[in-house]
């Protein structure tokens, strides 16, 4: 993977990284997400807590759905922290709160040093070292790594997507590369439904959050801005029609049970179960969110991973 060969966002320009930044040695930012996951670890405490945080970072991402990942292998699950967690610095990169090109310089820094840890060069950041060792056990792969960096990239450039079809993009941009990474193969279309709709699905029990901070993934055709002149239904309607939008890519998403490697089916058929039922929670009363995101609740995740469990593998 190598800056050189990220993808240009097709939205307004961002000034460019200049080169003394880039290639610094000074470590990024510590206060910054991808500061802290490139930090190197002076001492052994230091280095189990970025462990912990690593390990933690599907259960962060995923709230209720997080199950999901206990279904997998000891060692995928590992895998899929790594990548998780990853990708969730990469696009709060975009959220940060300084000038956009230092964010910029930041995530060109960060794919620089992992390019370089991935062709050999020793990394004193742990998590570099366990991202280059579990990319040697299976390719995350080069296509999928610089298609989330470009994803994120874009992200700085245009903030909020403006029609659906450019949000609806985008969420393929992020969820498409981010399967073939985890798998280390090209997904197949009915699995980039299934992880595109997750990951609009997380993105709506995002938004109470989201909008008390003056910010939501959601399109400006379906929320205008100035966001906190925003009426609750105007909210409540740009949610029922996202609901409407994600609901066909999860009932075509269950095609992929059949289309996923072994590995991942289970954990698919959890998260395609428990999808369903909240975004039917949501869709009823729209309303609702701005209150408080739906529980998915002990028993019906209990229930649901029974039901993964038992799932035929063939």
């Amino acid at each position: 993977m190598t800056v050189s060969a990220l993808p240009l966002a097709r939205s307004r320009p961002l000034p460019h990284a200049p080169l003394p930044e880039l290639l610094a040695e000074r470590p990024i930012d510590p206060e910054s997400a991808l500061g802290r996951l490139f930090a190197g670890a002076p001492d052994p405490a230091t280095e189990s807590a970025l462990a912990r945080f690593v390990a933690a970072a599907p259960e962060r991402l995923l709230g209720d759905l997080a199950p999901a990942v206990r279904l997998l292998p000891p060692l995928e699950r590992e895998r899929a922290a790594i990548l998780a967690a990853w990708t969730d610095a990469l696009l709060a990169t975009a959220a940060e709160a300084d000038a956009p090109e230092r964010r910029l310089a930041r995530l060109h820094r960060s794919a620089l040093l992992l390019a370089r840890a991935l062709g050999g060069e020793p990394s004193g950041s742990p998590f570099v070292r366990a991202f280059v060792a579990e990319s040697q056990r299976r390719s995350f792969t080069r296509l999928a790594l610089d298609a989330l960096i470009a994803a994120a990239r874009a992200r700085i450039a245009t903030p909020r997507p403006a029609a659906r079809e450019d949000w609806e993009r985008r969420a393929r941009g992020v969820a498409a590369p981010f399967v073939h990474a985890l798998s280390g193969a090209v997904p197949t279309p009915a699995t980039v439904d299934a992880a595109a709709a997750l990951y609009r699905l997380l993105a709506l029990r995002a938004l109470p959050a989201d909008l008390a901070v003056g910010r939501t993934q959601l399109p400006v055709a379906d929320l205008p801005e100035p966001l906190q002149y925003r009426s609750a239904a105007e909210i409540a309607a740009a949610v029922a029609a996202e609901c409407e939008s994600v609901r066909p890519l999860l009932l075509r998403g269950a095609r992929a049970l059949a289309e996923a490697p072994l590995t991942f089916r289970r954990p698919l058929a959890f998260l395609l179960e428990a999808a369903l039922h909240l975004l039917g929670e949501i869709d009823v009363h729209p309303e609702a969110l701005l209150a408080r995101p739906p529980r998915l609740g002990w028993w019906r995740a209990h229930r649901a991973a029974w039901r993964a469990r038992r799932e035929a593998l063939d």
